[in-house]
């Protein structure tokens, strides 16, 4: 009989040591995917603790950007990843979920239901505000294209999109915790707000002449890194890319620009812009 329970005992503390272990190498992965993140972004990093989850922090395009995790509480609580901004865009006050998800949420008091004329769009998503015609202009075809994005990230069909006068989120249901999950979070996420500021700003015009930098000083604006093979120009601005940074993010980073197609080193032109770029 004593033999049984000491081997119970046994037992029980394997379990707790896996456990622990399992928790605890748990919370390093989720602690540096959360680092790497502000790293890419030159932000800052609060990696939480027992009673708090991580926060990043960092600046895009004019705004203050805040990546952290959302929970619901109670007994089975739900997680959310969010991104807030906090700055440029459009001063409207809009809600855009799936019509099958949070249909209960209506944080912006006093406002209705919407169709904006995009009869695809409109049948899959609540679409609440207080401007009709502000509502039509800032969820553009591109706007509306992200939101798509983001919302089958995951696969989980659901994505919350609040504009509220001067700040954005987006929030995602999932406690994300691998890199490049969160890393593909935050940059659609970004992409949807540099679209919703572009609504905004349409008429920008940029110097078709302007001189690019060399490229051997150029740096892919989506990850980061310098570009040496692979590249792609920007049509109108020229800004270079990778090829591949540019295929994920689907348009030119520079802020307020939002072109959609790109010239490749092999055509002409673009032959011209790099040597251009090299003298």
């Amino acid at each position: 009989m004593e033999g049984i329970f000491v081997l119970w005992v046994v037992i029980v503390i394997v379990i707790v040591v896996v456990v622990v272990g399992v928790g605890h190498a748990r919370a390093q992965s989720t602690t540096e995917a959360y680092s790497q993140l502000a790293r890419s972004y030159g932000g800052s990093c609060d990696p939480g603790g027992l009673l708090s989850r991580p926060k990043v922090q960092f600046a895009h395009a004019g705004a203050w950007v805040v990546v952290d995790v959302y929970s619901t509480g109670g007994k089975n609580q739900t997680y959310y990843t969010q991104v807030h901004f906090s700055g440029q865009q459009p001063a409207v006050r809009c809600e855009v979920y799936p019509e099958r998800m949070w249909s209960r949420m209506g944080k912006l008091m006093g406002m209705e239901d919407v169709e904006i004329g995009s009869p695809g769009f409109d049948q899959q998503y609540i679409i609440k505000g207080d401007n009709r015609a502000a509502l039509r202009n800032l969820l553009t075809p591109a706007v509306q294209q992200q939101i798509e994005r983001l919302r089958w990230l995951l696969g989980n069909g659901d994505i919350y999109v609040s504009f509220n006068r001067r700040e954005l989120l987006v929030k995602k249901r999932s406690y994300i915790r691998d890199s490049r999950t969160l890393q593909e979070f935050t940059q659609l996420a970004i992409a949807l707000y540099d679209q919703a500021v572009l609504s905004a700003e349409k008429g920008i015009e940029f110097v078709q002449n302007a001189a690019p930098p060399k490229l051997s000083e150029a740096v892919c604006q989506i990850c980061g890194e310098t570009i040496q093979d692979d590249v792609v120009f920007c049509c109108r601005c020229r800004t270079p890319h990778h090829r591949d940074c540019w295929d994920y993010y689907g348009a030119c980073s520079t802020y307020g620009c939002g072109e959609t197609n790109y010239l490749r080193p092999q055509s002409r032109r673009a032959q011209r812009v790099q040597k251009k770029m090299q003298q």
